[in-house]
């Protein structure tokens, strides 16, 4: 992998002991995404085609995909590395795509756009944008977004600034199949979200 800048951590299999991550410059600009076998040889790394400001990356298990969004362009790059490492563009309305969220049960990818206060959703087998949900307001600047296969919620801390800060005390649970938001209320500022089982 090339030195400096910044290592994104994607995701971890615990199956086969793969660990995915993405490389970006001191200038970031994402120049290559990778499979490191920590049990064994098959690593792979995939060059990327240096666009700017990769945030929101995630990894998706059951494909063994990961999933590129930028700040700066309107387009999400899929890693195949179950494809050994195939690359794919699928492009969307705009630019901010800072927070990603995968239902992996429905081949489903949902990404927000905080420039824009809306979520996309991606169908990952068709590799295409379906629908957007806009109108959401300030959609968080940090990343901060977890799906939930047993609500079929998305959830996210509401409120930001574009200087990679949350702020308010809601978590927002966003149901795409209807478009419908609720708050619920922390009486704290959500700064990050971490999925459990």
């Amino acid at each position: 992998l090339s030195a400096g800048g910044r290592w994104h951590l994607d995701g971890y299999n615990e199956t086969n002991h793969h660990l995915f991550i993405v490389v970006e410059t001191t200038s970031r600009k994402v120049i290559e995404a990778a499979r490191i076998d920590v049990s064994g040889s098959e690593d792979l790394i995939v060059s990327l085609p240096e666009y700017t400001e990769g945030v929101g990356i995630t990894y998706n298990g059951k494909r063994e995909e990961v999933y590129i969004p930028y700040d700066n362009h309107p387009s999400v790059h899929v890693v195949d590395f179950g494809g050994g490492g195939e690359l794919h563009e699928i492009m969307v309305p705009a630019y901010g795509n800072d927070g990603s969220a995968v239902d992996s049960e429905s081949d489903t990818l949902y990404i927000a756009s905080w420039a824009h206060g809306e979520i996309d959703v991606i169908d990952l087998e068709k590799r295409k944008l379906v629908r957007r949900h806009p109108g959401l307001g300030i959609v968080p600047h940090s990343f901060a977004f977890a799906f939930n296969p047993n609500t079929g919620l998305v959830y996210f801390p509401k409120g930001a600034t574009a200087v990679n800060g949350t702020f308010g005390a809601a978590i927002y649970a966003f149901d795409p199949s209807t478009g419908e938001v609720k708050k619920i209320y922390t009486g704290w500022a959500p700064i990050d979200l971490i999925e459990v089982e």
